[in-house]
């Protein structure tokens, strides 16, 4: 059984998100009480008391406020040296603002339909990222101007709200209004660009940052239009005073990065509105969201759905809509998921009402009012649990959520008539059902509990729910006999007892989670002939180690190539470039990136070389420089000269020594075993570690018993052996496992290889790969990528760790020809670090018959032995 392991290792990465939570659940606490005792009915009626003319020009508000946001992206292209037409720019701006301010994370929602708009016009990802970082700086610009100048103006106002002191107010206005001139005379100055490395953009000049400062006011000033047109003018709210309140509740909800901001929007918007009547209020707000985000939303999906072409039918266009929206629909449906849960949670942990307990106790027995509660808790809890494992696609978290909507609707009509819960479950779950093919990924419901994020939201979620029942119940004199109390007026009782089955999922879940055990061992497939022979055909030697026996395979369609792989973790690891003709490669890159997401996996390619790195680009992937690798020209090699005298001595001191070099081929291997296993035996004694594999061969007698072995020894006895890679058509000659005894003269390995080097030549093969030196080669300069820089300290700093510079410098003795070997993966330190984690661990990972594969060191190590 694995150890537990500790939460806390966890925390920096969880802080982020809860902090958010945290936020979100506060606004919603904050919404209910300032909104708790307003009735549905009155609510209603105050919306119906909008005039008509107040909804046209909130109408030609948000027009005009749309055309604005068109100049965000045409001033973020001219900034970044982009020119396009407007009508394209204005498409782009339109459905990206639209929909990104209805899912939030504007940068990515946003950002994508930015990307699929403008990507057929030549504009490259990196272009479309750098347009969404203008965008943002452009709308901060102007909210800082905006709320800068209104708390300068006037901090009494804010100061009462927040009851900080005037001067505190004033200062906070003064060092926004500090940081948007910054902006605009970095722009004079002539600062050639904003932020570092890949996340900076060209500062544009002093006419543009002047354009995108006029621009952002006017855009937030009519967006904060629209609500005030919304607003019954007995409120007496001022638009000044509003849309201060509104700039300091936009960027609340911008904080959270809950979709739309909603309910921290309304929540700040309350606040900062302390005098304003609760009902109209919110009504404007509801108003609000209809014109200012619904109804851009439905004209967006619209236009995507019908787009340029009109005949094609109604059902190809829905289709086409679905299609350009699914890689958002598990986003979106996991937010709707996950907000469901927690309204049913909120639902359970505060009073029902009161005349609707009354209707229902007369057609619904108490004991079914009373399992319904319960039900209802557990589902609320379920539906945030599943959210995770719908976002990461999992098939199965699809059908169960199904089926928890369900449960949840029906318990929220019997436990007290709450069918406005049941109208939004039965909402979600409709949409949930008509995205069946979003989710696709094989995997189990319990994966959702695995992630210690998930973990902290689900927990957080429980406690949120005890103090708000708690806040609900405050009044309720507590005594023990409330625990038992039944009727169909027992809220606080019903609290208490589905507050207890909460703490107890919650424990189970956390125990779950630290008492997990340790994953599978590794599984191979069997080797067949189409891999035995693309392995005899190949030009590298380590497509051999496919005959390690411990490696899952993946075929091309025409079987003549392959990639092989193993899983860890969710790190789907692939051993070098595919082995095969090339003009299969691409297929198998994709294919495996596919299986690998399919199981909500990552895919990496470890060890591959620079002449296939585009393919891998192409498919997402970046690479990382691991080291050098370094091969021998055979052609050019000689005993000869100055250069080779260290190899002539080792040659004539093995043979005064009584060494003698033999070549065993491969038929005679087995006869021999029993001997090269106490050579094997005695030389693991010596080592630090265990057997390792995945990059190497391990001492298998059937794996060995598949090629030649080179042999010296000495008076009789074997004292060190490796087994000789070939290649097809003699393009290489190497060797992995390599063993010696523990007394076999120091100089046994260099005669070892002298003699094979001198075999290899002698055969006409072209090179002799000496394997890898890992970290050489990577660049130390200031504008390096930072994984060079680290791996290049570590190879001038690690020596007494590794031996990074004494085994490249017993290579270079050679006089190799060094080529690059890389790691590609997806873009990220996070995910290089979990990747080179992974590959770690499987290299020492055992095997499903409980034995190691492979050497003591890695691949790189073994000629330095």
């Amino acid at each position: 059984m694995a150890e537990p392991q500790p939460a806390l290792k966890h925390l920096l990465r969880l802080a982020p998100a809860l902090v958010g939570a945290l936020v979100f659940a506060a606004a919603v606490y904050i919404l209910w009480h300032e909104i708790g005792s307003i009735e549905s009915g009155h609510l209603s009626r105050e919306l119906a008391a909008i005039p008509a003319t107040s909804w046209l020009l909130a109408l030609g508000a948000t027009a005009l406020g749309y055309a604005t946001l068109t100049l965000y992206d045409w001033l973020g292209l001219k900034t970044i040296g982009v020119r396009l037409p407007y009508p394209l720019v204005a498409k782009s701006a339109l459905l990206s603002f639209a929909i990104g301010h209805n899912l939030g994370a504007t940068w990515l929602t946003g950002g994508s339909m930015r990307h699929r708009v403008l990507a057929p016009a030549g504009l490259s990802l990196t272009q479309v990222a750098q347009v969404t970082v203008v965008n943002s700086l452009t709308f901060f610009l102007g909210g800082a101007v905006l709320l800068g100048g209104s708390l300068v103006a006037s901090p009494k106002r804010m100061a009462s709200v927040v009851h900080a002191p005037e001067w505190g107010v004033s200062a906070v206005g003064l060092g926004l209004l500090a940081l948007a001139a910054c902006y605009l005379m970095a722009s004079v100055a002539g600062v050639a660009s904003v932020g570092r490395g890949r996340w900076s953009v060209p500062m544009p000049p002093p006419a543009i940052a002047a354009g995108q400062l006029l621009i952002s006011c006017a855009d937030i000033c009519l967006a904060a239009l629209v609500l005030w047109l919304l607003l019954p003018a007995s409120l007496g709210i001022g638009f000044a005073a509003l849309l201060e309140t509104y700039l300091v509740a936009l960027g609340g909800a911008l904080v959270t990065h809950v979709p739309g901001g909603l309910g921290v929007f309304e929540s700040l918007i309350l606040l900062g509105q302390p005098q304003a009547p609760r009902a109209p209020l919110l009504a404007a707000l509801i108003g609000y969201r209809i014109v200012y985000y619904l109804l851009p939303l439905a004209l967006a999906l619209g236009a995507i759905a019908l787009g340029n072409d009109w005949g094609r039918g109604w059902e190809k266009r829905g289709r086409r809509m679905l299609r350009l929206l699914q890689p958002l629909l598990p986003l979106l449906l996991a937010g709707l998921v996950f907000l469901a849960g927690a309204l049913l949670l909120l639902s359970v942990s505060t009073p029902a009402i009161g005349d609707r307990l009354t209707a229902l106790k007369a057609i619904v027995p108490l004991p079914i009012v009373e399992v319904s509660h319960l039900v209802t808790t557990l589902v609320g809890l379920g539906l945030i649990i599943l959210a995770n494992a719908l976002y990461r696609r999992v098939e199965s978290a699809w059908a169960v959520t199904l089926g928890l909507l369900g449960a949840g609707i029906i318990g929220s009509l019997l436990k007290g008539w709450d069918w406005e819960e049941a109208l939004v479950l039965a909402l979600v779950l409709v949409l949930l059902a008509a995205s069946r093919d979003a989710f696709y990924r094989p995997g189990s419901v319990r994966d959702a509990i695995r992630s210690p994020l998930w973990l902290g939201v689900t927990l957080l979620s429980i406690v949120l729910t005890f103090a708000t029942g708690l806040i609900s119940y405050a009044d309720v004199r507590y005594h023990q006999n409330l625990w038992e109390a039944i009727g169909y007026h027992g809220d606080a009782a019903r609290f208490l007892r589905g507050g207890l089955l909460l703490g107890a999922t919650g424990l189970s879940l956390v125990l779950a989670r630290l008492l997990r055990t340790a994953g599978e061992p590794v599984s191979a497939d069997s080797i067949d002939g189409d891999i035995d022979a693309a392995v005899r055909q190949s030009s590298e030697t380590t497509a051999n180690l496919a005959l390690a026996g411990d490696k899952r395979f993946l075929k091309s369609a025409s079987g003549q190539s392959f990639l092989m792989y193993q899983v860890e973790g969710k790190s789907w690891i692939a051993m070098g470039d595919p082995v095969g003709p090339e003009e299969d490669w691409e297929e198998l890159i994709w294919a495996f990136r596919t299986r690998a997401d399919r199981a909500g996996g990552r895919a990496v390619f470890y060890q591959v070389l620079a002449d296939g790195l585009a393919r891998y680009v192409d498919a997402g992937l970046v690479p990382y420089k691991m080291g050098e690798e370094a091969r021998v020209d055979l052609g050019a090699f000689s005993l000869e000269g100055p250069r080779a005298k260290d190899f002539r001595y080792a040659l004539r001191r093995g043979e005064k020594e009584g060494l003698s070099f033999l070549l065993v081929p491969a038929a005679d291997v087995p006869a021999l075993m029993p001997e090269l296993r106490l050579v094997s035996d005695q030389w693991l004694g010596g080592q630090s570690g265990a057997e390792k594999g995945f990059s190497l061969g391990g001492f298998d007698p059937a794996y060995l018993a598949r090629f030649d072995l080179a042999l010296v020894r000495q008076a009789g006895r074997i004292v060190a052996f490796a087994n000789i890679w070939r290649t097809g058509e003699k393009a290489e000659l190497s060797i992995d496992l390599m063993r010696h005894t523990a007394d076999a003269p120091r100089f046994t390995m260099r005669f070892l290889f002298v003699n094979l080097i001198g075999l290899g030549k002698a055969e006409g093969y072209r090179w002799f790969n000496l394997g890898m030196a890992p970290l050489s080669g990577l660049v130390a300069h200031r504008l390096a990528p930072i994984w060079h820089r680290f791996g290049h300290f570590l190879f001038e700093h690690g020596e007494r760790l590794y031996g990074f510079e004494g085994l490249r410098s017993f290579k270079q003795e050679f006089d190799p020809v060094w080529r690059p070997r890389y790691l590609c993966c997806r873009p990220g330190p996070r995910v290089l670090a979990v990747a080179l984690t992974d590959v770690t661990r499987l290299i020492g990972r055992r095997r499903a018959d409980g034995t190691r594969p492979g050497s003591t060191a890695p691949p790189d190590l073994r000629i330095a032995a």
